[in-house]
C-alpha cells in the first residue's frame, strides 16, 4: 500500500493531478540550534567545572548536529 498523495487543481482550462511520493510528502528542511539555544541547553545541564571550555562545548554541539544532520537527510 502506498501513501503517496495526489494533488488535484483546476487552473482555468484543465483538471491537473499531480502525483506526491511518501518522500516528499514527509520531507522537511535541517533547522539547526542557534548558538543562543546551545547555551541555554548547557546552562540547564550544568557546566560549573572551571576546566570547561565554553568553545569546546560550542564545538561539541556542532559536531553532534552535524552528525544528526547527516543520519536525517
Amino acid at each position: 500500500m502506498s501513501t503517496d498523495m495526489t494533488k488535484t487543481w483546476f487552473d482555468g482550462t484543465n483538471i491537473i493531478t499531480q502525483e506526491i511520493p511518501e518522500a516528499e510528502i514527509y520531507k522537511r528542511e535541517w533547522v539547526g540550534l542557534t548558538d543562543e539555544e546551545i547555551w541555554s541547553t548547557v546552562s540547564r545541564i550544568g557546566t560549573s567545572n572551571a576546566d570547561v571550555n565554553p568553545y569546546q562545548i560550542l564545538n561539541d554541539a556542532r559536531a553532534i548536529e552535524q552528525r544528526l544532520k547527516e543520519k536525517n537527510t
